[in-house]
């Protein structure tokens, strides 16, 4: 008797988690037909799919940026962790650890790598 349940429990339980993944997709596939296929950085909160660019950045400005202000930004990044870190602790006695990892952390992130080339309305 314990063999048979042993056998059933060993063949029933991978069936059971077979029907719940299938089971899962059908219901999120309502989910995620109503949305565009795009991908979005979830770091990019300063652009949406409706923005749309008026004009193309002039040569200058792209170059500007490629040759100054992204390595501005990687340094910023690396000085924005180091900030973030020894001001961890008084971050976490005030609960204000959201606040410095969106301005030490991830403002830099995205001001280096998810803004379009010559691009610096936004900023």
């Amino acid at each position: 008797m314990r063999r048979f349940a042993v056998c059933a429990i060993t063949v029933l339980f991978p069936a059971l988690l077979a029907g719940l993944s299938a089971h899962a997709q059908q219901a999120g596939s309502d989910y995620t037909a109503s949305y565009s296929s795009y991908y979005v950085s979830p770091y990019a909160t300063h652009y949406s799919l409706e923005d749309e660019w008026d004009s193309d950045p002039p040569g200058e400005l792209i170059l500007a940026d490629v040759l100054i202000l992204r390595p501005l930004g990687i340094a910023s990044q690396i000085v924005g962790l180091a900030g973030s870190i020894v001001s961890l602790p008084w971050a976490a006695s005030s609960c204000s650890g959201c606040l410095v990892q969106r301005e030490l952390i991830q403002e830099p992130f995205e001001y280096t790598w998810c803004r379009r080339l010559g691009d610096l309305d936004d900023y």
